[in-house]
């Protein structure tokens, strides 16, 4: 990188393993060519950047996930989230620093693309049963009947309390039913149960490409045997939930 400006802006798509510094072939944000920085072993795929940021621009985005698909189809990537803007002594900086741990994770995605599931499933109704037909829930709403007003609220947060602890218990179980038919497919998976309302659990599965199909194909059989859960997977993408550039010093985020 000694005969790159340093001062110069540039926009990051993700680092990549190269020994060299070239073109890349590819048509970046705002058609710039994109082109490798390289540091030792490891590289960024750039671009040159001399816009103020990009409001409201869905080609960019656009652009940015093609140039990421085109390189995933050469080799590792570790993704950058879109809008990452450097200067071309920052990304030095970054690759310098971080030298090691970029090649490890490229070893760890190389081949691998990313999953991202939601399963929906009812959560009201399931409260609903779990209130009639859970003994102490059940018991404790029949308490409540006999009880003056301060008691009663009393006993209605303990009985809410106790509704999704069996309802988070639950999900959990489902979950695990879940797992045990996705872990053998993926090498690495960042889930969370009940993340949000209505959203039994929410996870990113980093599947090695061959595989791919295969994991789909178990989606929609557990999406057939699940009739009130829904399985909404997204995907293949860069392996963003896995690998990330928070480390990058002095980062200057584009407006987005």
């Amino acid at each position: 990188m000694s005969a790159e400006n340093t001062t110069a802006r540039i926009y990051l798509y993700g680092i990549i393993q190269c020994e060299e510094s070239r073109l890349l072939e590819i048509a970046g944000v705002n058609d710039a060519p994109v082109r490798s920085l390289a540091h030792g072993s490891v590289a960024a795929a750039v671009s040159d950047f001399s816009g103020d940021g990009f409001g409201d621009d869905i080609a960019a985005v656009a652009r940015h996930e093609n140039v990421l698909e085109r390189l995933m189809e050469r080799c590792a990537v570790l993704p950058a989230r879109f809008g990452r803007v450097l200067t071309a002594g920052e990304v030095n900086e970054l690759l310098a620093a971080n030298h090691d741990a970029f090649l490890h994770d490229l070893h760890r995605v190389r081949g691998r693309l990313e999953f991202d599931l939601k399963v929906m499933w009812p959560a009201s109704e399931v409260r609903a049963l779990i209130q009639h037909h859970d003994p102490f829930v059940a018991a404790a709403f029949e308490l409540e009947k006999t009880n003056g007003p301060g008691v009663r609220y009393a006993l209605y947060k303990q009985r809410e309390c106790a509704i999704e602890r069996v309802l988070r218990c639950r999900a959990q179980g489902y979950a695990e039913g879940i797992q045990r038919s996705l872990l053998p497919l993926c090498s690495e998976c960042r889930c969370e149960v009940i993340p949000a309302e209505g959203v039994m659990l929410e996870g990113a599965y980093l599947v090695e490409r061959q595989r791919a199909e295969d994991f789909r194909a178990v989606i929609d059989t557990l999406q057939s045997r699940s009739g009130k859960f829904c399985f909404m997977l997204n995907g293949p993408w860069p392996p963003y939930a896995f690998v990330s550039l928070k480390t990058a010093p002095s980062v200057q985020m584009a407006a987005v």
